[in-house]
């Protein structure tokens, strides 16, 4: 006989992804003022004109984030050929019946950076807003500063 859930336990246990106490707030002399949260540090950058939201999972991102910022210029037109690499064919799947086909150069037009997530190990994500080509979810480019991207999703 399978044993019982007992949801006296079930409530005591630790959410998937702990709060961490990440400390104080801190300023970069690159990328500016950071703000210590419950699971990392938030600040932003600017680029062409338009506030980028900068996330790390820890202080120790902060030299991945510095290369990220270095090159997002050239990073992003190739993030971007990416995604539409990966996924233009769901991206057609996700249209309404009478709507136009989109291409890959329709699908790199209308995605636009939004926010960049410095993980561990000199790794990354660049969150694109999606153009409505997936109902508002984001566009998530995986990539690592060793210059390879790992894939392209649909998140949120």
């Amino acid at each position: 006989k399978p044993e019982s859930l007992n949801l006296s336990k079930l409530s005591t246990m630790k959410k998937e992804t702990p709060e961490l106490n990440m400390g104080e707030d801190f300023t970069d002399s690159i990328l500016g003022a950071f703000k210590a949260g419950k699971y990392g540090y938030d600040g932003k950058i600017d680029f062409n004109g338009k506030p980028v939201r900068i996330s790390l999972d820890d202080k120790e991102g902060i030299k991945t984030a510095q290369a990220v910022q270095k090159e997002l210029s050239s990073l992003l037109p190739e993030a971007s050929a990416f995604a539409a690499e990966e996924l233009t064919e769901l991206a057609n799947e996700w249209l309404e019946d009478d709507a136009e086909e989109i291409t890959e150069e329709d699908f790199i037009e209308r995605i636009s950076l939004s926010e960049i997530s410095i993980l561990k190990n000199g790794r990354y994500v660049l969150w694109f807003k999606d153009g409505r080509m997936f109902h508002n979810h984001a566009v998530c480019v995986y990539g690592s500063i060793d210059g390879h991207f790992e894939t392209a999703v649909v998140e949120g």
